[in-house]
């Protein structure tokens, strides 16, 4: 919302920064024990999408529930997609090999791939 502080902005923004880190630790934890990680890119795309479009809706007036739980939403599915790519090269490679694995993936994440 326009016209607050700098400490009141970034007081609305910490439902958001909070769920990202949740949802990258559940995808971080999730995948290091199944061993799967697409299960996670596809629930972390759908509440990605969902978060993003409610939060659209969001208008000056907004209760604070709504805003609270919309940014919760687009946060998780930020923290789920966020992760999921980078696990599996910890988890299939030697310990020599993770280095390259993650600047590799996070490069071409990065460029759009």
């Amino acid at each position: 919302m326009q016209g607050q502080s700098p400490l009141s902005s970034s007081l609305h923004l910490l439902p958001y920064v909070l769920s990202v880190s949740v949802g990258a630790t559940i995808t971080a934890a999730g995948v290091s024990r199944i061993r799967y990680y697409n299960p996670f890119f596809a629930i972390g795309s759908v509440l990605f999408a969902i978060g993003a479009g409610l939060i659209t809706t969001l208008g000056a007036d907004a209760a604070a529930h709504q805003w609270i739980g919309y940014q919760v939403c687009l946060g998780l599915g930020v923290g789920f997609v966020l992760l999921a790519n980078a696990v599996p090269g910890q988890i299939c490679l030697a310990e020599q090999y993770h280095s390259i694995a993650n600047g590799i993936t996070f490069l071409c994440s990065m460029l759009g791939a």
